[in-house]
């Protein structure tokens, strides 16, 4: 029974191939068959670009955008109303355009409330990572949102109280650890999260994803995307209806939100600074 069904099952395969075969033969003879007009359809012309047609596209495509970047900043200006009569106003007046922004980045999550920032160690690692004058150097990470941290390092003063506290936003292609002094890369009268910790603040420094493709796609030993870490999250985001940058927003306003939990009085003095990226 099972060798007349097997039997019959190949007969059929064959009979589904061979009307496969018939239609393309078809579909070629009429092709050839078919005669070619000159005349292009009604409302398009023929393609005579020359050279690499993507290379060319994509220039457009830059060329447009940039024209559009460059209207916006006085089509903007319609967008706004604000009111600088003081501070309180100005920001109410704003604030449904923060609020459409925060829509536009995907900044929409409730997040976590924190008990306090995690230290990251490991058995060869503590979490101390290093120190300076007057400050400790922590490797801490915090919820953001659900299954998001956010991770970097606390510039922690060794005196009883800070003077203020503060979240330094690096540029993307700038680790926490040369903000504190840790590695070269910046002077060292640019490395302003040292500095403020040195001046008495608690700063925390979060990282940010960079534009490097190292993490990349890579199968069998060979790499086959080179797309940047920030674009491949970028797209990955954007199914979910989120932004990179949303996500990165949440972090340091989760962060803001620690501080403001750890505050002993009425006035924390928080403040968020930010350096080429993190200052855009």
């Amino acid at each position: 029974m099972f060798a007349r069904l097997a039997s019959l099952e190949h007969r059929l395969y064959i009979v589904l191939f061979s009307v496969l075969l018939i239609a393309v033969s078809n579909v070629a003879d009429a092709d050839e068959d078919t005669e070619v007009s000159g005349e292009p359809l009604a409302g398009t012309r023929p393609l005579t670009l020359e050279g690499d047609i993507a290379v060319d596209t994509i220039e457009g495509n830059d060329r447009f955008l940039l024209r559009e970047i460059e209207a916006s900043v006085e089509r903007r200006t319609k967008l706004w109303n604000r009111d600088t009569s003081s501070a309180a106003a100005y920001s109410k007046s704003i604030d449904p355009n923060r609020r459409r922004f925060a829509a536009m980045i995907g900044v929409r999550d409730p997040r976590p409330e924190i008990a306090t920032l995690e230290f990251v160690a490991t058995r060869v690692q503590p979490a101390l990572v290093g120190h300076g004058d007057r400050y400790n150097i922590y490797a801490v990470r915090w919820p953001a949102l659900d299954g998001v941290y956010g991770e970097g390092l606390l510039l922690e003063p060794t005196r009883k109280s800070s003077i203020a506290q503060v979240v330094a936003i690096p540029d993307c292609e700038q680790t926490p650890e040369v903000l504190a002094g840790l590695v070269a890369g910046v002077p060292i009268e640019s490395q302003f999260a040292r500095r403020l910790a040195e001046s008495g603040c608690r700063v925390l420094v979060p990282m940010l994803i960079n534009r490097g493709n190292h993490l990349s796609v890579i199968a069998d030993g060979k790499r086959v995307s080179n797309v940047t870490h920030r674009e491949l999250l970028y797209r990955a985001a954007y199914q979910m209806g989120r932004h990179l940058i949303g996500y990165e927003v949440q972090k340091v306003l989760a962060a803001v939100d620690w501080f403001d939990s750890e505050a002993d009085n009425d006035d924390p003095r928080i403040a968020v600074v930010g350096f080429g990226e993190g200052g855009s």
